[in-house]
């Protein structure tokens, strides 16, 4: 007889596999029921994933918008989140290498942001993995963002998540994916998905980072 952790778990696996289906990936199947189980204290705290939110924004906007590099940078400075920065984001918010192709990579962490906004119940739900942002989705974010500039420390103060359990089932389910992702590549398979890689993939990193403390 399943116990009631079994059985939720169960229901986890049929949920994923299920949609993983929806975007034509039909060769995953979960074996071990433990990789489902979420650990609440190995997540990053929700000030700290406001603060990577807020910086993951400030890269995107500076890809589409380069005069507001220093506006932001000193943002960030002003509310002690500089040091928090990588050293390549770093660079690209100081000019230091202008290449089109790490201003195309750097425009994707908008994406990574709104995926963190929602983790924290700033909005209802994120796009599927199968489609970019529409200009809305994408207005809604850029003006709360704005809303929230004047006071960004008491925001932070006020941000706590949404179910964990939701934010860990959708890390699995962009996990998944890229496994499917890479062994198609590995094997040079053709991709039969209808998923935007890009996506997949920031939404991939940033819910690792998210869910994995260590990290």
């Amino acid at each position: 007889m399943e116990t009631a952790a079994t059985e939720f778990l169960n229901e986890k696996k049929k949920r994923l596999e299920k949609r993983l289906a929806t975007f034509g990936i039909t060769d995953r199947r979960i074996t071990h029921l433990p990789y489902l189980e979420h650990h609440p204290e190995s997540f990053q705290s929700p000030h700290d994933a406001g603060c990577r939110m807020f910086i993951l924004y400030a890269v995107a906007t500076v890809s589409y918008f380069p005069d507001e590099r220093y506006a932001f940078i000193n943002l960030l400075k002003d509310n002690n989140m500089w040091d928090l920065t990588t050293s390549e984001e770093q660079d690209f918010l100081l000019d230091k290498n202008d290449a089109d192709e790490k201003t195309n990579d750097m425009a994707w962490k908008f994406d990574a942001a709104r995926t963190l906004a929602w983790c924290l119940n700033l909005f209802d739900d994120v796009h599927p993995i199968d489609r970019i942002a529409t200009q809305d989705e994408d207005s809604e974010f850029m003006e709360f963002i704005m809303n929230t500039r004047d006071n960004i420390p008491a925001f932070l103060r006020e941000l706590y998540f949404r179910p964990l359990e939701e934010i860990h089932e959708e890390y699995l389910l962009n996990e998944l994916a890229m496994e499917h992702c890479r062994d198609n590549a590995l094997n040079s398979r053709a991709d039969n998905t209808n998923i935007k890689w890009p996506i997949c993939s920031e939404r991939h990193n940033v819910l690792t980072w998210l869910t994995t403390l260590s990290s």
